[in-house]
């Protein structure tokens, strides 16, 4: 889910305990996933979901994407 708190934007996501997330945010779509911005490269699972807030929400922005790719464990 995605909720918006503020100038904030709050994702929550299943995941699986034990496992580490990155966390990755572009303005559009067209961009290839390797340039993507990476907000956290190893965000510790919540357990069965996983709540991370994006706090750099760039001024202005209309749209964002975000991907959520697992790590190691």
């Amino acid at each position: 889910t995605i909720e918006i708190i503020g100038g904030d934007v709050e994702l929550t996501f299943n995941s699986r305990p034990g496992l580490t997330y990155g966390i990755f945010r572009s303005a559009d779509l067209t961009t290839d996933f390797a340039e993507w911005e990476e907000l956290d490269d190893s965000l510790p699972s919540g357990g069965e979901t996983t709540t991370v807030l994006d706090n750099r929400v760039p001024e202005g922005a209309r749209r964002l994407f975000y991907q959520i790719r697992p790590g190691a464990g």
